[in-house]
């Protein structure tokens, strides 16, 4: 039987934001994948925790890794519903390696230097993955904490994608990002959040990073779309050696 998740109001107050509606009930694929998923914890900062799911089928020194931020407060339920909509299947399929960490987004305003620092030190010591072919991707909040660890560590990823994502700092701030590819997408139901990914996919420009945009027709802030695009735009931009 299919787990469902139900995103209720209490994720729209987590965004920090108004005109925030998600209306969707977000149901997990075969379970599986979840009998598939590697639980680790690891510390980081003063005596933190940071809980990861790991992706490993693809493992070896040639996979490309995807870091995935999930929405909302960043718990484990939503890591599981982001790995089931987008990540964990397709992965399987073309033999990536994700790992997606349980943190809230914007926690990474402050947090993104010593978090990823413990989780590449974690991913160095423990997975297979080919370091030039990182991406790191980020739904909502975890589209916004994208943001801040790319910044943190802008030579660890070779490319963004966010689902949506929103950076609202200054454009002067994305300059180590000039020249790498960025792949925003937003749902045509999400008004509000249409307006952070242009005003985020215009300061990127001035930036000089590749930026795209999509707005993906019929749907709401929690963007259904067909893995295959994903990860199509992936190996597009980091191809294999």
């Amino acid at each position: 039987m299919k787990n469902v998740y139900r995103v209720a109001r209490w994720l729209c107050a987590a965004l920090f934001l108004p005109a925030c509606t998600l209306t969707t009930d977000l149901t997990s694929g075969d379970p599986a994948l979840a009998a598939r998923r590697e639980r680790v914890n690891i510390a980081y900062g003063a005596g933190k925790t940071l809980a990861l799911t790991v992706i490993r089928t693809g493992a070896s020194s040639n996979a490309p890794l995807i870091i995935a931020l999930p929405p909302g407060d960043g718990g484990q339920a939503l890591v599981d519903v982001v790995l089931d909509l987008y990540w964990q299947a397709e992965a399987e399929r073309r033999g990536f390696v994700v790992v997606a960490p349980a943190i809230f987004g914007l926690q990474l305003r402050d947090d993104a230097d010593t978090v990823f620092a413990a989780l590449f030190d974690w991913l160095d010591a423990n997975v297979e993955y080919d370091p030039a072919r990182v991406v790191l991707a980020g739904a909502s909040n975890g589209g916004r904490g994208m943001f801040y660890a790319a910044l943190a560590s802008p030579n660890r990823f070779a490319a963004l994608l966010g689902l949506p994502a929103y950076y609202d700092g200054d454009a002067a701030d994305l300059a180590p990002w000039e020249g790498k590819p960025v792949r925003l997408l937003v749902g045509e139901l999400d008004t509000t959040w249409q307006g952070f990914t242009f005003e985020t996919a215009a300061k990127l420009e001035q930036a000089g990073a590749a930026v795209s945009t999509r707005v993906v027709p019929d749907q709401p802030h929690i963007i259904r779309v067909e893995p295959a695009e994903l990860f199509d735009w992936i190996e597009s931009v980091v191809p294999a050696p």
